[in-house]
């Protein structure tokens, strides 16, 4: 058997726990500011002075240790047992689907009495992506009461962010995945400043 990053027994320090990449970018702007007709008038009291926010997330999968269901180790060792693999098990990104993430064929069970010697972390998990926007607007009612609104959504795009899938060797549900993040929320507010 070929021995690789893949197959090899491992202690993995932080590199091969750690996401591959992550980018985090917020911003916040004056939507609609410094054009001649929003600075007084109806006009202005409608469209103008509104503020957007937007903070976006973009990362790779997180890695996850396949583990038998059952510890065939008689070592007195608590917890799961690592599978043994026999191949790569990382699925091309147009292969996966929530029914077959990994190819479930690249593990076995170790024979009874050993370790499995699949590595920790060796598959990756779906990625994230992610867009929170934001839109506010404070409006004079008076000059002592204001009133702020205030528009949120999370998720704006509505993007699939799937929950790593089924990890134990044996279950039925074995690679396929069963969870996702939340949809798009959608959040309305108006708040009295007095």
């Amino acid at each position: 058997m070929k021995r690789n990053s893949e197959t090899k027994p491992s202690r993995p320090g932080i590199k091969q726990v750690a996401k591959r990449a992550r980018v985090s970018i917020a911003s916040v702007s004056r939507a609609l500011s410094g054009h001649p007709h929003l600075n007084s008038g109806v006009l202005s009291r409608v469209i103008g002075g509104w503020t957007t926010s937007v903070i976006s997330t973009i990362q790779s999968g997180g890695p996850f240790t396949v583990v038998t269901n059952q510890n065939t180790t008689n070592a007195f060792s608590a917890g799961a047992q690592r599978a043994n693999v026999i191949r790569g098990a990382n699925l091309p990104a147009s292969e996966r689907t929530v029914y077959r993430w990994l190819d479930t064929d690249a593990f076995v069970a170790p024979p009874p009495n050993t370790f499995g010697n699949a590595g920790r972390g060796i598959v990756r998990a779906d990625g994230r992506v992610n867009f929170d926007l934001s839109l506010n607007k404070r409006f004079a009612i008076t000059e002592r009461l204001n009133a702020r609104f205030t528009g949120e959504l999370f998720n704006a795009f509505n993007h699939p962010d799937f929950a790593p899938p089924n990890r134990q060797l044996g279950n039925a549900a074995f690679g396929t995945i069963s969870d996702a993040v939340d949809g798009r929320v959608v959040q309305l507010g108006l708040n009295l400043e007095f």
